[in-house]
């Protein structure tokens, strides 16, 4: 990774579930090779291609809850401490998904986490972030035009990615770049509100 940046470019720091949204980044720090980006990244570079580069990132599993003051759940301490590990990188922001799983408490569990790092805590911090509606594998098929991508299932959404002969990380990277984010569904909902924000940061 270069870290000789200019004073215009932004310091991103990634945190998700693993390899697919993260790539290379979801490995050890020794075993980075930076070649090979997963969908966060590749997201990012469909709203803005330049201006900004990832600084670090972080697999959900390992980030450092936070654990002082009020009861909170697990995911809302994720959150607010994957935020406050970006503060400590000196990050501009964070871009970070939790696969929902379906879960509604999940979801409001994160947007709590959230509302408190800028608001209880006020992090010196931007943040892009929220939950892929039920995976991040709905996002996919989002981008490749799928509609009601967000009641999808386990099975038909990988019954769905096989059709289009995607199986790995690269091929879902591949398909955000040939398709673009001009043409997802409204139904997205949660995509789309990650892209709207991702805007507004970047």
């Amino acid at each position: 990774m270069n870290d000789t940046l200019s004073a215009t470019n932004k310091k991103i720091f990634l945190a998700g579930e693993g390899k697919n949204e993260l790539g290379s980044w979801a490995n050890e720090p020794d075993n980075r090779n930076q070649k090979q980006k997963g969908v966060l990244e590749t997201l990012l570079l469909n709203v803005k291609d330049s201006g900004w580069t990832i600084k670090d990132a972080i697999c959900w599993k390992n980030i450092r809850k936070y654990k002082v003051g009020e009861h909170r759940s697990p995911d809302q301490r994720a959150v607010i401490g994957a935020c406050l590990m970006a503060v400590e990188k000196g990050c501009t922001a964070i871009a970070f998904t939790r696969d929902s799983d379906g879960v509604k408490d999940r979801v409001d569990e994160v947007k709590n986490g959230i509302k408190d790092s800028l608001e209880k805590f006020n992090f010196k911090t931007h943040i892009i972030g929220g939950c892929a509606e039920p995976f991040i594998e709905a996002w996919i098929l989002a981008v490749s035009g799928k509609n009601k991508t967000e009641q999808i299932s386990t099975d038909e959404a990988k019954k769905s990615l096989e059709s289009l002969g995607i199986e790995t990380t690269s091929q879902m990277t591949d398909c955000i770049e040939a398709c673009g984010i001009d043409n997802i569904p409204d139904d997205a909902k949660s995509l789309k509100d990650w892209l709207k924000q991702a805007e507004a940061v970047l």
